[in-house]
């Protein structure tokens, strides 16, 4: 049980390490295409060594889909807005999951 724990926490983190060094590369003003390639290759080799392990929460799956659809877009220069659109779509739902609030919670000091 432990031993899962530490292999998804893991998975998470060098996915997490993976979207956010391809969303700062698409966000730069300039950016270029061999070098975001490159940067893609260099990242899967990095993911490469954590153990895949099954995703159950909502976020962790979007963010996993992300760096496949990134991984598949490696090779083609005209897939930055499209990636740039999920991109954003993945930090909205980041920030959706952590900010609720409360419109109708009464507070009273007694």
């Amino acid at each position: 049980m432990q031993n899962e724990k530490f292999i998804r926490v893991r998975y998470l983190r060098c996915l997490e390490k993976f979207a956010t060094n391809v969303i700062k590369a698409l966000k730069r003003d300039d950016f270029d295409a061999q070098k975001f390639s490159a940067m893609i290759e260099k990242n899967e080799e990095l993911l490469s060594r954590c153990q895949k392990t099954t995703l159950y929460d909502s976020y962790p799956r979007a963010l996993q889909a992300f760096v496949e659809q990134c991984m598949a877009h490696k090779g083609a220069s005209s897939a930055k807005n499209e990636l740039l659109r999920l991109a954003n779509a993945l930090e909205k739902f980041k920030k959706a999951r952590e900010y609720k609030r409360n419109k109708n919670d009464k507070n009273f000091d007694d």
